[in-house]
């Protein structure tokens, strides 16, 4: 939205902001329940589920919940009366009466920023001539090229990593 003389709005102003006066202008809720759910979404459930799972829709008091596995919509499934609890309990209105669940990835506003495992790289030891005039020795009787080369790779590589 620009100002008359094509300058740049001082104050910006946030999509969800104007999505939101513009439902209530026809007629709809002033905020959505979800939208309302994400700032509460990890203190609601705790820090395990919400690593997990996340809200994505509410409709006729189903709120639909997407989770990164089976295993996760299986246990979710199985605690939705306490979710369903701390959830209405965190919006402070009976909002939520069900619990549906699709899988997908846990992503978004309010989902949490999962930490990347850090990948192992042992650490490589330079092969001395006499290792390499080894691993030459015990490929040498190897008569296809490519099992050859294969074995030759997998010694190598046993031998250069550090103990």
């Amino acid at each position: 939205m620009r100002q008359k003389n094509n300058t740049p709005p001082t104050n910006p102003v946030r999509v969800s902001d104007i999505l939101r006066k513009l439902l209530e202008g026809r007629g709809a809720p002033g905020s959505s329940t979800v939208a309302r759910l994400l700032p509460v979404w990890e203190g609601a459930v705790g820090a395990g589920v919400a690593t997990h799972a996340r809200p994505e829709s509410l409709r006729a008091g189903i709120l639909t919940l997407v989770a990164d596995s089976n295993a996760w919509m299986s246990q979710l499934s199985l605690l939705s009366p306490s979710i369903i609890a701390k959830i209405n309990a965190a919006l402070g209105e009976d909002e939520v009466t069900e619990l549906r669940f699709r899988m997908g990835k846990v992503t978004g506003e309010g989902a949490p920023i999962r930490k990347t495992r850090e990948i192992f790289k042992p650490k490589r030891l330079k092969l001395g001539p006499d290792e390499k005039a080894a691993i030459d020795e015990a490929t040498s009787k190897i008569k296809d090229p490519e099992l050859k080369a294969s074995a030759a790779r997998l010694l190598t590589a046993a031998a250069t990593r550090k103990r």
